[in-house]
């Protein structure tokens, strides 16, 4: 068997792929977000304010990437007036399709039915659909777990996570996966103010910077997303896998089997770091993916290897 997460020549952009700006409810201006993350280290930011569609990269430098997107949402309330939400974040993947400006006003479901027609319209005009904070939606998985056309889910969320202790939703993503959903993972800030900002982001490996580029390597699963440690390499050689990584204390391999059966631990030697591992592959599996964890609340995700898009 023979498989790499990043194939061929290219490099890793740092971006973030959620987040505000006063278009909408964000305390900052597009750009002000943008000086932030160029001075975090950022290569790229997509200006996701609520239901206004925006195409424009407010003066950015040529370094510096503005990807064209939105973020979308429509609510159920219940008898007592208790709310559940999709919010869905939507990418373009060209120039064709949603122009700058464009309003969509959010909605009100009643059924999935509802969901799905919101997320088909937006893949329907050239978007990249991508569900957002499940946990804090209030949304469990008879609510999401059916959905088609997502391409990623967010695994963490910085302003859900320290506005509300709420951010995590890979226990959702494993749900998913567990079903035969394929979709990838994302961290992102969601930031409305500084304080939520650079708290997680995805790592995008592509050719060369440009928005083209980028979302190949979203569309394509060529990135992954971290809150702190960096994947360097992730390749499978015959029945091996091996991760090599900034330093972190445990490094996992993860399936869709409970257990010792699907799943695998490595760890460095006395009070040390790892940042390489290596593990046969588990049998009978459908997929595996590898979590690098550096510190508390401190974790990379690669995406899942499906058993049965690698090569033989």
């Amino acid at each position: 068997m023979h498989y790499n997460a990043f194939p061929g020549p290219g490099s890793f952009y740092k971006g973030c792929l959620h987040t505000h700006s006063t278009r909408s409810d964000g305390q900052l201006s597009p750009q002000e977000v943008i000086a932030v993350y160029r001075r975090s280290g950022y290569a790229f930011t997509a200006l996701t304010d609520h239901n206004l569609f925006n195409r424009d990269s407010y003066g950015a430098p040529e370094n510096f990437l503005v990807l064209p997107g939105m973020e979308m949402q429509i609510n159920q309330f219940d008898s007592a007036g208790v709310c559940k939400c999709h919010h869905f974040v939507a990418l373009a993947r060209g120039s064709e399709g949603m122009s700058h400006d464009e309003l969509m006003e959010s909605g009100v479901f009643t059924a999935v039915s509802d969901v799905q027609a919101i997320i088909d319209r937006l893949a329907a005009a050239g978007n990249l659909v991508m569900l957002c904070h499940p946990v804090w939606s209030n949304t469990a998985l008879p609510d999401y777990g059916s959905l088609k056309g997502l391409f990623a889910v967010e695994v963490f969320n910085s302003g859900c996570h320290y506005e509300h202790e709420n951010g995590f939703s890979h226990t959702q993503w494993n749900d998913m996966l567990r079903t035969g959903v394929r979709l990838y993972a994302a961290a992102v800030d969601d930031a409305h103010r500084l304080e939520h900002m650079a708290g997680g982001w995805i790592q995008a490996y592509a050719r060369e910077l440009s928005v083209p580029a980028i979302l190949d390597s979203l569309e394509n699963g060529r990135f992954y997303a971290s809150t702190g440690p960096e994947i360097h390499e992730l390749f499978i050689e015959g029945n091996e896998l091996t991760v090599r990584c900034s330093p972190c204390q445990r490094v996992f391999l993860m399936s869709d089997r409970i257990g010792n059966a699907g799943n695998r631990l490595a760890v460095p030697g006395g009070a040390g770091t790892i940042m390489e591992a290596r593990f046969t592959l588990p049998a009978g599996v459908r997929y595996i993916r590898i979590e690098c964890v550096s510190g508390e609340n401190k974790i990379a995700w690669s995406q899942p290897i499906w058993m049965d898009e690698t090569e033989s």
